[in-house]
């Protein structure tokens, strides 16, 4: 019996001291597949062809994503003379912590972060999103100040104080943080 061959996406194969394969679609489209340092090819293959249709809707959903390039200083500059006062409205209106500091920072892979130190750092392309995203961004952040993961109890609290995070987390997936390179063009 004749065996049906079916194409294997195109991938950049990444091996490591890891235990399971796993599948990565960049924002570019591309595909990278993660491996076990010993994993045979045809094994890799058959998973990636197992995964194709999974792969095939996440490029779909990238087609589909709002492509935010860096902003401009000026736009930052608003959003951070903004900062300091919503912040402090935040903490009283939902008895949260003030963060000991706020850095802006341009990033491809992440909106904020929070430090154990009580940093909170975030992207400085927050200042072109709306402001209900931008909210639950900094509200994100905000409550890592009292849960430093991402636990039941860090969910509930940011629940908590924003009802509607959910919908709010699934909306700024709808947003692609893109790299510029230096022209200025998207990789």
């Amino acid at each position: 019996m004749a065996r049906k061959t079916e194409t294997v996406p195109a991938y950049r194969l990444v091996r490591s001291h890891r235990k399971s394969l796993a599948v990565v679609v960049r924002t570019d489209n591309s595909v990278e597949v993660r491996s076990p340092l010993a994993m045979p090819r045809d094994r890799i293959d058959l998973f990636v062809r197992a995964n194709s249709g999974w792969i095939e809707r996440k490029r779909a959903e990238n087609h589909a994503r709002v492509r935010l390039e860096p902003v401009s200083p000026e736009h930052v500059r608003r959003f951070a003379d903004l900062l300091p006062a919503w912040i402090k409205a935040l903490a009283a209106q939902h008895a949260l912590p003030l963060p000991r500091g706020i850095r802006l920072r341009d990033m491809v892979s992440r909106w904020g972060s929070c430090s154990q130190k009580g940093t909170i750092t975030l992207n400085t392309r927050c200042a072109a999103l709306p402001e209900t995203l931008q909210t639950y961004v900094i509200l994100h952040e905000m409550c890592h100040l009292r849960h430093m993961n991402h636990s039941r109890a860090f969910w509930q609290l940011l629940l908590a104080c924003l009802p509607d995070a959910r919908e709010r987390r699934h909306q700024l997936k709808a947003y692609q943080l893109v790299r510029a390179d230096r022209e200025g063009a998207s990789l």
